[in-house]
């Protein structure tokens, strides 16, 4: 009995050995496929990520081209080229349009450069569209459309740029002020007048319909939005409340070139009888005491100019066709003394423009919005004087019989003791040349790709 349960006991142990080898390799199996599997994400994630470099990288090609197109564009001052020269090359090279789209939209030749890590892009630029008017300024836009390549990845982005235009500073405006207008003492304006803020008036002061017998007879008196339009019936034309604010584009950077050196100078500008002040390294004139000065220059750039005790500032009479003087008063934060940055006229004195023409001398005030700086005329002259005033960052005041044939913009106007500016047509197109308008990006976004028909543009 006991041989018998032997034996069956040995015959079930080597039924139970066979199991063995089997469960061996499929564990063994198991372990590969693991292994598999993670040697296939591992090279799946690398892969992935160079991918991803390529295509971030093909981004950065496209960046480029978008950067570059806009840079050679404000290095050349397309804004105000003629049509046949919006285009530029690499090398400065100027041309015109060479293809257009399925929307009729012309666009410059395509520019493609390799960059120094083996990226490289191609861009195309399409003709300027508009001007199109936002918040009162006049904008032209182009279509820049750039393709990056990277190790077989490719990428397409387009930016809407645009230049905002030089807008007329005055257009039909006698006074504009960007705060408060307060008329006092027989003060008028012969025109119309616009404010951010409040009209004031006191002690009859009115705004005059012009007498040119020319429409339309403007004398019209708008105010800021939210501020009530004038009652007053001393105000001629209409009165309104505007539904939305003006701006007023800030003074750019004086010019580099001037006439300063002319001043008092032999064969220059001609000073004459009392006391002249110049500092040619402050840039600081004032004159004095009976003291004339004929500025016989186109451009001067002042860091203040001051008159007083019957001194006469000259602007002789020129040929038809010249160009107009112009005064630049330097914002205070790149002078030093005191005043800076101002422009003062007191006790008789007289700024005398023979050409008779306001648009013939302009007067550029930078100002400063941290700085208090001030065009204060309070001469007492009997005549009026031909130019413009633009200060959009300063307070001008008018007083004791100051007068004005032109126009005035500043941040805010105050008009005392029978002072007064007459609105002179003339003066409607006057725009600033100071700086040429940039070209900046807007909207930006990435194309469809592959780039579909149609053009450059098509797919962005």
């Amino acid at each position: 009995m006991t041989a018998l349960f032997f034996l069956r006991r040995s015959a079930s142990l080597r039924d139970e050995s066979g199991i063995i080898l089997p469960l061996t390799l499929l564990v063994v199996s198991l372990v590969l496929l693991m292994g598999g599997i993670a040697v296939s994400q591992s090279v799946f994630a690398e892969n992935s990520a160079t991918g991803d470099r390529q295509v971030k990288r093909a981004l950065q090609a496209a960046d480029a081209g978008i950067a570059a197109a806009v840079y050679r564009m404000n290095v050349n001052n397309v804004v105000n080229l003629s049509a046949t020269q919006k285009c530029v090359s690499p090398g400065g090279a100027l041309g015109s349009y060479s293809t257009v789209d399925a929307n009729g939209t012309q666009w410059c030749p395509a520019i493609g450069e390799t960059l120094a890590d083996g990226t490289s892009y191609s861009y195309a630029v399409s003709q300027e569209l508009g001007p199109v008017q936002i918040g009162g300024v006049s904008y032209l836009r182009r279509q820049i459309v750039s393709t990056g390549s990277a190790v077989g990845e490719t990428r397409r982005v387009a930016v809407d740029s645009e230049a905002a235009l030089p807008n007329p500073l005055f257009g039909s405006w006698g006074v504009s002020s960007l705060q408060s207008i307060s008329m006092n003492s027989n003060a008028y304006v012969e025109g119309s007048v616009r404010t951010n803020q409040n009209l004031t008036f006191g002690s009859s002061a009115n705004i005059r319909c012009m007498s040119d017998g020319l429409l339309p007879a403007l004398g019209d008196a708008t105010t800021g939005p939210g501020y009530p339009a004038p009652s007053d019936p001393r105000v001629c034309g209409t009165n309104t409340s505007a539904p939305q604010t003006f701006t007023l584009p800030p003074v750019g950077n004086e010019p580099a070139v001037n006439d300063n050196a002319r001043i008092c100078a032999t064969g220059g500008d001609v000073c004459t009888n009392g006391p002249i002040s110049w500092s040619a390294s402050m840039r600081r004139l004032s004159l004095d005491s009976d003291a004339t000065l004929t500025l016989g220059g186109n451009v001067y750039t002042f860091c203040n100019l001051s008159l007083n005790s019957n001194s006469r500032l000259i602007i002789p009479a020129k040929p038809a066709g010249s160009p107009p003087v112009r005064i630049y008063i330097d914002r205070p934060e790149d002078c030093t003394g005191s005043p800076r940055g101002s422009i003062s006229l007191d006790s008789n004195t007289t700024i005398l423009n023979q050409t008779g023409d306001p648009t013939m001398l302009q007067i550029y005030v930078q100002g400063s919005p941290t700085v208090d700086t001030t065009v204060r005329f309070n001469s007492n002259s009997g005549s009026p004087f031909p130019l413009v005033i633009y200060a959009p960052q300063s307070a001008v005041s008018f007083n004791s019989n100051s007068y004005l044939l032109g126009a005035v913009a500043g941040r805010s106007v105050s008009f005392d003791s029978n002072s007064f500016v007459r609105y002179d047509r003339r003066v409607a197109a006057i725009s600033s040349d100071s700086a040429f308008p940039l070209i900046r990006q807007q909207l930006y976004r990435e194309c469809r790709q592959p780039a579909p028909s149609g053009g450059p543009g098509a797919g962005c």
